[in-house]
C-alpha cells in the first residue's frame, strides 16, 4: 500500500507540474507562536486548547481585508506539545490547515532565528476525522550540509517518555524535501524532529505536512503542490517571521 501511493504521487506529481493544474491553496486556519506559547495551551496567543494543547479552531493571524472572512477552523483536530530540546520555550510554531480541492492538508513549522545543530521536538496530533495517512518532510538550512529525520509513532508512553509502534521515518538530507509517503492511517499519532547537523549550526527550519486520506485523485493533487517547491514557497523562516 505504502509503495503503491508513493510510486502514484510521484507520477502524478509529474503529470501536475506538465499540466500546470497545480496552482493554489486555500488557508483555513492558522496559528502562530513560539513554545511556550503553546505549553500554555495557545489561549495566550489567541489559540484555544488547554494546557500543551491547540486547537484548529481560533486563529490568531491578522484577519485577511474585507471582504474575506477571519480564519477559522473546524475544530476537529489538536496539537499537543510534548517536548523541545532544541531551543526550548523560544522555537518558532507555525501550526495552520490548507484546504486544495477536497484535500486538507496540516502544516508544523519550526523555526529559528539563530540556526540549530541539534535536538528533538515532538508533539502529538489527534483528529475526529478519519485519520491521517500521509506525511511529507522539509528543512531549509544556512550552510551546506544538516539533516532533519521525522519519525511518526502509534504510541508514547508520559512515564518514561518513550515512544513505540515506528509507522513512518523520513529524513530531509542538506535541505531537501521529501515526497508524500503514505502510513497506516490513525486518528491519533506521535511525531518526533531530530536535527543530527552535527557541530555545525545549519538548521533553520523544519516543516512537516500531513493529510487526511481522500480519493486518490484529490490526494494526488494535494502531493503534487507539495512535490516540487510548494513547501519552500509557502512556509515560514525562522528569520523572516511566521508564514508557514
Amino acid at each position: 500500500m505504502k509503495t503503491k501511493l508513493l510510486v502514484s504521487s510521484l507520477l502524478m506529481t509529474g503529470a501536475l507540474m506538465a499540466s500546470g493544474t497545480a496552482s493554489s491553496a486555500t488557508l483555513e486556519w492558522a496559528w502562530t507562536g513560539t513554545t511556550q506559547d503553546w505549553i500554555n495551551g495557545g489561549a495566550s496567543n489567541g489559540g484555544a486548547g488547554g494546557a500543551n494543547t491547540v486547537i484548529d479552531s481560533i486563529s490568531n493571524v491578522p484577519p485577511p481585508p474585507p471582504p474575506a472572512l477571519p480564519l477559522v477552523g473546524d475544530g476537529d483536530t489538536t496539537f499537543t506539545f510534548i517536548k523541545d530540546t532544541i531551543s526550548p520555550n523560544t522555537t518558532a510554531v507555525t501550526l495552520k490547515e490548507e484546504v486544495i480541492g477536497n484535500v486538507d492538508l496540516y502544516n508544523v513549522g519550526l523555526g529559528w532565528i539563530a540556526a540549530q545543530s541539534t535536538g528533538s521536538f515532538s508533539y502529538k496530533i489527534s483528529t475526529t476525522d478519519q485519520g491521517f495517512n500521509l506525511a511529507a518532510l522539509d528543512s531549509i538550512i544556512s550552510g551546506t550540509t544538516g539533516d532533519v529525520t521525522k519519525s511518526i509513532y502509534s504510541g508514547y508512553n508520559p512515564i518514561t517518555g518513550s515512544f513505540s509502534g515506528l509507522l513512518l521515518t523520513l529524513d530531509s538530507s542538506n535541505g531537501s524535501s521529501t515526497a508524500f509517503t503514505g502510513f497506516p492511517t490513525y486518528q491519533t499519532f506521535y511525531v518526533v524532529d531530530t536535527i543530527t547537523a552535527g557541530t555545525v549550526n545549519n538548521i533553520n527550519d523544519i516543516h512537516n505536512q500531513f493529510t487526511v486520506p481522500e480519493p486518490m485523485t484529490l490526494v494526488m493533487l494535494g502531493i503534487g503542490l507539495v512535490g516540487f517547491g510548494y513547501i519552500r514557497r509557502n512556509t515560514m523562516s525562522g528569520a523572516k517571521g511566521l508564514s508557514a
